[in-house]
């Protein structure tokens, strides 16, 4: 049960991700409207969360390794939040400025989305049982997918000359709704592991597992979780992907399959 709470908890991290990917679609009319925003400068907005999410995502991969997956998906929560919160209130800005409200909380949002973007799979994955992790490594394309949807639907509903700035209500509702969750967002086991806290790290994964489940499959997952720790300490990977690129023609060649 423990699990099921904290996994629904993180996967409102990848359920921003895919909202903040739709949210625009419908309202551009009445946005730009609204704000007197020229075509091109809402398509400045509109891009500004791929960039955005660039960014993000590259430092996710360094604080995911130094503070674990539930600290990125409180640090994109908070993004999320301040993000939807200045694209709700761009109105009440003077005309001049009521783009660069949009646009600097557009530019929030991404980089939380792009935070999410790495911090949910670890998170889904760390809390997922070895024989699981796959299973449970989908449920984030689920939840981008589902907020891509919600943020469909509410758009047709909202995109009126008032009710859209609902639609930025609404992630910052459920962003703050995370953060007062966070008790609930379990730490990661293999971060423990690989801080030097193997004690630390199978007391939690007596939590998370089965009450049934045996003891030597929890004293495999440790065995295993500490050889990933030491085979990482071991490449130094704590360069970023395209660093890591540069001198690996295996990880160019996955990351353009990737891509």
């Amino acid at each position: 049960r423990e699990t099921v709470v904290a996994v629904s908890a993180g996967l409102l991290g990848a359920f921003q991700f895919g909202y903040a990917l739709g949210v625009l679609n419908a309202p551009q009319d009445v946005i730009c409207a609204s704000l007197g925003i020229s075509p091109v400068r809402w398509a400045t907005v509109v891009s500004a969360f791929g960039p955005a999410g660039l960014v993000g995502a590259q430092l996710a991969g360094g604080l995911t390794r130094a503070l674990g997956p539930k600290a990125v998906l409180l640090r994109a929560a908070r993004l999320f939040l301040v993000g939807s919160t200045l694209q709700a209130f761009a109105a009440a800005a003077p005309a001049p400025a009521a783009f660069w409200v949009l646009l600097l909380g557009r530019a929030m949002s991404g980089v939380g989305a792009g935070l999410a973007t790495v911090g949910v799979p670890v998170f889904l994955g760390e809390c997922a049982p070895l024989s699981q992790r796959g299973a449970f490594g989908s449920l984030h394309q689920f939840g981008v997918v589902f907020g891509i949807l919600a943020a469909q639907l509410l758009g047709l509903a909202l995109s009126t000359a008032r009710g859209w700035r609902y639609l930025f209500v609404a992630p910052a509702a459920l962003a703050l709704a995370q953060l007062v969750a966070a008790p609930l967002l379990l730490d990661s086991p293999a971060r423990l592991a690989a801080a030097g806290r193997p004690a630390d790290a199978k007391a939690l994964l007596r939590r998370i597992r089965p009450a049934a489940a045996p003891r030597a499959e929890i004293d495999a997952e440790l065995a295993a979780l500490n050889a990933e720790a030491a085979s990482a300490a071991r490449s130094g990977s704590s360069a970023s992907v395209l660093a890591a690129a540069r001198v690996s023609p295996a990880v160019r060649r996955a990351l353009l399959l990737g891509l």
